[in-house]
């Protein structure tokens, strides 16, 4: 199904025939990995880039494949989210990350209500964005226009970036409240604390940001 519709689409702009054959067999692997309905969330792209990544393939040519869910996305009408995690390096990789299982740890701890409706909320951001501390410091009520989008204002001479809110995260983000950047190292050690996970200096929002562009591939 999917892979008609970008082939037929591709042919109808006078794009030339491999072409089309080529975006459309990608339509179809996406098919493959995330099952045929008329729209996809973030959560089924990150599932198709991880199955990209796992295959070893340049990062050019996941770029070119991305590029073919795209105009898919534009063909059946549903946004194509942002993928702003690139991949790290392996100089900071060396750095301070937590594992896939420490992460789950503690969303596991969040749901178990032994969290603040504070922690609550910045832990849905971070694991969800991968925000750096600055950024997180950035946030004020307006950030939030509504129930469905987040407003960004991203560090490193970044552009103010619109984010799509998870409608599972949308209730922790009713407890949002500004904090200085002190405030929040501090809080991200008690939840790391109540988990029981050993993060020393040089530990902090940053290393849920490296996990989720490395362990979970986001």
């Amino acid at each position: 199904m999917l892979k008609e519709l970008v082939y037929n689409d591709l042919m109808a702009r006078g794009k030339t025939e491999p072409v089309a054959k080529e975006w459309a067999a990608v339509a179809a692997e996406f098919e493959q990995v995330c099952g045929t309905k008329e729209s996809y969330a973030r959560t089924e792209v990150t599932a198709f880039l991880t199955h990209l990544r796992k295959r070893g393939i340049l990062q050019s040519t996941i770029d070119k494949d991305l590029k073919a869910i795209k105009l898919l996305a534009q063909i059946q009408g549903w946004e194509f989210p942002k993928l702003s995690l690139r991949r790290v390096s392996p100089d900071e990789i060396r750095r301070t990350i937590l594992s896939k299982d420490s992460i789950g740890s503690l969303i596991t701890l969040g749901t178990q209500g032994l969290l603040s409706d504070t922690e609550l909320c910045y832990l849905a951001l971070a694991t969800t964005y991968g925000l750096r501390r600055v950024e997180m410091v950035r946030l004020k009520p307006s950030s939030f226009p509504n129930e469905h989008h987040l407003i960004v204002d991203t560090a490193k001479g970044g552009s103010k970036t619109t984010h799509l809110l998870p409608p599972q995260i949308v209730p922790y983000l009713a407890s949002f409240r500004h904090y200085e950047a002190d405030t929040l190292t501090h809080m991200f050690h008690r939840i790391a604390q109540k988990a029981g996970l050993s993060t020393g200096a040089g530990y902090g929002w940053h290393s849920i940001r490296r996990s989720l562009a490395t362990e979970l591939t986001l």
